[in-house]
């Protein structure tokens, strides 16, 4: 399975409860890929380790045997100290917070926050919680290293000399980059929530410094291809839909709605009784709004079931744009076309 996908983990767990369903919180436990088993005497865990050794066997399932400990008193499970006693802390891990250094930069900064943030104590009274919290806004907004409030009483960050060059290095040649101009890098920086007084000055001698930049920015036009637009968006903000059908009834269902994303392909289909506006806008609210968030866009055909002034309302609400595409011209919601197809050829 790969665990690259959104569901893998939790479809993983599930497939683990499954197989050992009847022997959880009875002599064993599971979290992902960790199983623990347990005995209050040695003749019972043995016999506990043979029952799970024997349905493994059945299942097909593959142990690592150098991730596997046998017949210990303690071991660490989850980064806690599990045994006889109880729970406990982790030794080891307390002296890394000990020995932690303070943080120099907003990346250690960052890495420090979310380090810290499981081990405050669950136990603190409300005006120790308050005090707490008090202290950590003073360390977060009041530090003149991480943040200053500008002329205009914008809180922005402040951004080190030292870090210029691979923030602009992240946004012009990484991933999310593209080797864009100057000002397009400029803006992905802004986009990203760094800024400094220099930066569009810095943006353009990075950028004219590029290797790649130099040796294809400058190429002539004369013998080139005709190229095509190039959608800038980032994930989850365009999405396409359409209905397919009618179909022969299946109890009741005659229609299917399905939406595309354009940056991932994600497709999010169901099947409806019929293809009004209400279906779609339970189908945006319930599949799309509050698993993906709001979109920028929404791209549909000119069919009433989108083209009307709930779906506007919905839209309006939520600050999504609705483009309609152009009778008799499938490619301007091409992406909702190919999965109709696709999903056709699939019984």
């Amino acid at each position: 399975m790969p665990f690259g996908l959104c569901n893998a983990p939790a479809t993983f767990q599930r497939c683990m409860i499954a197989i050992f369903h009847d022997f959880i919180e009875t002599f064993m436990e599971i979290f992902m890929d960790d199983f623990t088993l347990y005995g209050l005497t040695f003749e019972t865990y043995l016999k506990n380790l043979e029952l799970v050794l024997a349905r493994c066997e059945e299942s097909n399932l593959v142990l690592n045997w150098e991730k596997c400990h046998f017949m210990v008193s303690e071991g660490i499970v989850l980064g806690h100290k599990i045994s006889e006693k109880g729970i406990e802390v982790d030794r080891a891990k307390v002296e890394v917070i000990e020995k932690l250094p303070p943080p120099t930069n907003i990346k250690g900064l960052r890495s420090f926050l979310g380090h810290s943030g499981g081990w405050i104590p669950k136990d603190l009274s409300w005006q120790q919680r308050k005090k707490f919290f008090s202290d950590v806004k003073h360390y977060f907004w009041e530090d003149p290293y991480l943040y200053k409030i500008c002329p205009d009483q914008v809180i922005r960050r402040c951004v080190p000399k030292t870090e210029f060059e691979s923030i602009l290095k992240h946004c012009h040649d990484g991933e999310a980059g593209g080797h864009f101009s100057s000002n397009r890098t400029a803006a992905k920086v802004m986009q990203s929530g760094f800024y400094w007084p220099t930066l569009y000055q810095d943006s353009k001698r990075y950028v004219s410094t590029c290797d790649r930049c130099q040796r294809t920015g400058n190429v002539s036009r004369k013998d080139e291809m005709p190229l095509t637009n190039i959608l800038v968006c980032e994930l989850f903000d365009v999405w396409g839909i359409d209905f397919m059908g009618p179909f022969p009834s299946s109890y009741g269902f005659e229609y299917i709605l399905v939406a595309v994303e354009y940056v991932s392909k994600w497709v999010e289909a169901i099947a409806t009784r019929t293809n009004d506006a209400r279906v779609v806008l339970e189908f945006l609210r319930k599949n799309i709004f509050t698993r993906f968030g709001a979109p920028r866009a929404i791209i549909s055909d000119g069919g009433k079931h989108f083209c009307n002034s709930q779906f506007a309302a919905l839209l309006k609400m939520f600050g999504v744009r609705h483009k309609v595409a152009t009778p008799y011209h499938a490619q301007t919601s091409g992406q909702v076309e190919v999965s109709n197809r696709e999903s056709k050829k699939n019984p």
